[in-house]
């Protein structure tokens, strides 16, 4: 039920998408809405917060570009891995890098409506590699409780920053 409500707040139903200048307004005009009554039966604090961030929203502000959005996550995983942001888009293979440039894709893919296409272009990689990037990411932030602990308070970093 609550997967439902998640998705008509984020796409109202009787907005064509593809007019990206109504598909802005449509969320902007269901944030405030949203604002106003958080619906406490249907959605519990967390709830709130997933769809803010989904929507590209901080509580009490309007929608942010993906490019800023892309922006502020790279500095997070930048600057709780310690790892400089053009190192994480580079090509570097080694592990702590490569597990920083997995989190920073599956954030952008998974915590925002980023598709993987503009992800890629992000990273200046295929939509296919960001996609099995994230795939994997996903299997480990499932499997492996340090990557989920990374995870969580990188989640707690952009929720308050």
């Amino acid at each position: 039920m609550k997967q439902f409500h998640v998705a008509y707040i984020a796409t109202p139903p009787d907005i064509d998408t593809a007019d990206s200048k109504d598909f802005e307004q449509a969320k902007a005009e269901a944030w405030d809405k949203l604002c106003a009554n958080p619906l406490k039966d249907h959605f519990n604090r967390k709830d709130v917060f997933d769809i803010a961030f989904k929507c590209g929203y901080q509580l009490g502000s309007r929608p942010k570009s993906k490019s800023q959005i892309s922006e502020k996550i790279l500095q997070a995983v930048s600057g709780y891995y310690g790892i400089a942001i053009p190192d994480i888009l580079g090509r570097c293979r080694k592990k702590l890098i490569a597990e920083a440039r997995a989190m920073a894709m599956y954030l952008l893919c998974r915590r925002t409506t980023m598709t993987t296409i503009e992800v890629g272009k992000v990273f200046e990689r295929a939509h296919s590699t960001v996609s099995c990037a994230v795939s994997s990411f996903e299997f480990l932030v499932r499997h492996d409780k340090i990557i989920k602990r990374r995870y969580d308070k990188l989640l707690i970093i952009l929720a308050h920053g």
